[in-house]
């Protein structure tokens, strides 16, 4: 701490606000940081202090707080790593999370609006990210902080290794925790370790009942750790894979210190930021604790005005005990005014204004918000000197007097513009009436070398300075008559009185004794307490008048800010209905564009389907011609076929079962010479080889009862036509048509939708997937139609 601040930062109780400030960091970098606060060089470094203050606020408010939970201390291990020292695994994973907590903090960078953000910007752009940490530790490492059992495919294998003997011990001591011999002999049936090799807790009186190594005795001799000699070598084998395994740490970690070495001036900065941000939200934090305020800083002559501000510790207070109510302080120098001379009854709150003055300024010049209203001023001091409470040194033989003493001459050698006095008791502590004569004398020195002297005194000699100079003012504290109790506030323009005599009324002093002291006051003391009374209620009267007229001004300033608000809200709403109106006309011609696009598609895509009507008949014929000659081709090569088959004589009015369809049919012509007859099925005349049948009784007439109502059977055609057609359409004749086909036992048939952009065929097949009576359906192949075409298989009931 400067010199120049260091006495009266201990006297106002500095190192609890830095305390508290220390509480509100998330890291030991932050911490230390806020342990070395201390008044700032210039008033332009308080405005930057103040002004990264309200935008980390302002960020944290909409965002919550920045993250910085797991920054750490890493400034050991990387002068270590560069030392080229081993680090450990969770020191290096820490290295990890910092250099992600970078990267994180780079992306909330660029998402910062620049003229809003301008301090923690560039705070933020001086990062540096760490790319090589980034790309490979997350390959080695893990949470909480070792190394992953894959890091390398050695480790991997060493742990797979390990992991597989541990189970053959185990299933080894297990089934001799099991057999009836070592199971008597056990102290507990359990498998533990003694210097890292698995041992049996044998009693000791049962040792000769295992073969194996003591490793070690129980303190009360009773129990031995025997290594069973069945998992000696497997215990072996472990050990030398245990120390295969920390040699292939201890290579991992050799690399990932030795990229730490690669990157130390880039983490060194990074570090150095990093508590810089965790600094600079702790301050945030601990002005929204106070709910501060950034103060005006102004030049040393100018005057101190504080606006309803409070001593944070009393703040601090009302936090444990919520019932308490600090009362607000204002003061105010007025113009040309150097020196204040606060006075009032003892216990009054004299000391808490001084205090509150000089840790307020110890704040605000070292960068940290006070909590105190929009308005309050402060000049930069860069000297503060401040007498407050004894101080007595028996080390030093100084009575309170003369410890005064040593801080008046502090003052009168050192007092100039830049300088605040601050004094409690001026002029105690010795005689009344030369004490009085000498902190008037010491009083006017400084204030004439251009200090701001605010002192508290019971002298009433020294509340007649404001009426000798005009660099003087009086301030008293207020005092309730009726409750005879303090009240806390401070009254600027006006000197305070003791009320001893009617405090020690009311508490009972003998009355006769109180007339007596009254008699022995002085003639001028008297009258001057009733002037000052008088004084007091008229500036309370001027100060009821003044607020009087505030609350007028302010329900004005409302009444204003309400017709403001309506004019506003009026203009925003006729915005609105302009904006709604321009959005209903583009609209309307966006809904009337999409109509006519959609409408000229329909319109090209119904030409397309009337166009395939008349073109997709001459395909569909072209391709019959191509299967009919291909039949033909295959009709010639089964006749000599036929020659060497069972030929069949059935002769007119036979009923046979044709197999390569799975029909029945009438035969209309016998059996010729070539083997051929003719047979009618489904109403279709065809030639076929005799084969190919079957003799068949006469079918029983099919018949369908439904009620007491018999339909007969109509016969289904193998083959729907639904072009040009719409999905409903299709779906009304589609599905008559399947119930009717499976009530017939029908296998297959045939539907024709074409193959025209409006894709009827998908939607028929998407029908199809979901119909639960088809088995399967396909297109067809180029000599059956084509995509043009669905073949349908329904599922045939069996029997």
């Amino acid at each position: 701490m400067n010199p120049k601040y260091a006495h009266s930062a201990s006297v106002l109780e500095f190192q609890k606000i830095i305390e508290l400030l220390a509480q509100e960091a998330s890291s030991p970098l932050g911490r230390e940081k806020a342990f070395l606060v201390e008044p700032l060089k210039s008033a332009e470094f308080c405005r930057d202090s103040f002004k990264l203050t309200d935008e980390i606020k302002e960020y944290n408010a909409y965002n919550g707080a920045i993250p910085l939970e797991n920054l750490r201390d890493l400034r050991d291990p990387l002068d270590r790593a560069r030392r080229e020292s081993l680090l450990r695994e969770d020191e290096l994973y820490h290295f990890l999370l910092l250099s992600q907590l970078v990267v994180r903090l780079q992306s909330i960078r660029e998402k910062l609006p620049r003229a809003k953000y301008p301090r923690l910007r560039a705070l933020l752009s001086s990062l540096v990210r760490p790319s090589s940490l980034l790309e490979e530790f997350p390959h080695y490492l893990e949470e909480p902080g070792q190394i992953k059992e894959n890091a390398t495919p050695r480790l991997a294998e060493i742990i797979a290794k390990k992991k597989r003997i541990y189970a053959r011990i185990h299933e080894i001591l297990s089934r001799m925790i099991s057999s009836p011999l070592v199971s008597s002999a056990l102290q507990e049936r359990i498998i533990t370790t003694r210097d890292g090799r698995y041992v049996l807790l044998i009693r000791s009186e049962m040792r000769k009942a295992i073969k194996g190594i003591v490793h070690d005795r129980s303190s009360t001799g009773a129990t031995l750790y025997i290594e069973p000699l069945s998992v000696l070598p497997l215990n072996n084998e472990l050990k030398e894979l245990e120390i295969e395994e920390k040699e292939e740490k201890e290579r991992i970690l050799r690399h990932l210190t030795g990229l730490i070495k690669q990157e130390s001036e880039s983490l060194s900065v990074d570090l150095s930021i990093l508590a810089e941000l965790d600094f600079a939200q702790a301050k945030a934090h601990l002005a929204e604790r106070f709910s501060a305020i950034a103060p005006e800083i102004v030049l040393p002559g100018e005057s101190l005005v504080l606006r309803n501000a409070y001593h944070p510790l009393l703040l601090e207070e009302k936090r444990k005990k919520p019932s308490f109510v600090p009362v607000p302080l204002n003061l105010e120098l007025p113009p040309g005014v150097k020196g204040v001379i606060i006075t009032g009854p003892n216990m009054g709150g004299k000391t808490v204004v001084l205090k509150s003055v000089g840790l307020l300024t110890l704040m605000a010049l070292s960068g940290l918000e006070i909590p105190a209203s929009p308005g309050t001023r402060i000049p930069f001091y860069p000297q503060i000197i401040a007498d407050i409470g004894e101080e007595q040194s028996i080390e030093f033989s100084l009575s309170s007097f003369a410890s005064h003493i040593r801080f008046y001459q502090l003052a009168v050698e050192n007092a100039d513009s830049e300088t605040l006095v601050l004094f409690d008791e001026f002029g105690s502590s010795t005689d009344p009436d030369e004490g009085a004569a000498l902190a008037q004398a010491i009083a006017e020195y400084v204030v004439d070398k251009g200090a701001t002297l605010i002192i508290t005194t019971h002298l009433g000699r020294l509340k007649s300075l404001p009426s000798q100079r005009k660099d003087f003012v009086n301030a008293g504290m207020e005092f309730d008559e009726e409750k005879l109790k303090p009240t806390y506030r401070l009254l600027m323009g006006q000197p305070g009185r003791s009320w001893a005599f009617q405090i020690a009324e009311r508490l009972g002093l003998t009355r006769s004794v109180l007339e007596k002291a009254k008699r022995a006051l002085p003639g001028d003391s008297a009258r001057l307490d009733i002037i000052s009374d008088e004084l007091a209620k008229k500036l309370r009267a001027v100060e009821e008048y003044e607020q009087a007229l505030k609350e007028k001004e302010n329900r004005l300033e409302r009444d204003r800010e309400f017709l403001a608000s309506l004019i506003r809200a009026n203009e925003a709403k006729s915005k609105e209905l302009e904006k709604a109106r321009q959005e209903f006309a583009e609209k309307k011609e966006q809904i009337l564009e999409e109509f006519l696009k959609k409408e000229k598609r329909r319109i090209v895509e119904e030409i397309k389907r009337q166009r395939e009507k008349v073109e997709e008949p001459e395909k569909i014929a072209s391709e019959a011609e191509k299967t009919i000659s291909k039949k033909i081709k295959r009709l010639a090569e089964l006749r000599e076929l036929a020659k060497s088959q069972n030929v069949i004589n059935v002769q007119k009015g036979d009923y046979v079962y044709i197999k390569s369809v799975r029909r029945y049919g009438e035969v209309i012509e016998g059996t010729d010479k070539n083997g051929y007859a003719r047979v009618i099925v489904d109403g279709v005349k065809m030639r076929i080889h005799t084969s190919f049948i079957e003799r068949a009784g006469k079918p029983q007439q099919d018949r369908v009862k439904t009620g007491r109502i018999i339909y007969e059977r109509k016969e289904l055609p193998i083959m729907l036509d639904f072009r040009g057609l719409t999905m409903a359409e299709v779906k009304r004749k589609l599905i008559p048509y399947i119930d009717q086909a499976t009530a017939q036992n029908l296998e297959s048939f045939v539907i024709i939708h074409g193959q025209g952009k409006g894709r009827l065929g998908d939607k028929v097949r998407a029908y199809l997937k979901e119909e639960t009576r088809v088995e399967t359906f396909r297109a067809g192949e180029t000599n059956e139609g084509g995509d043009g075409v669905t073949i349908v298989k329904l599922k045939v009931k069996k029997g």
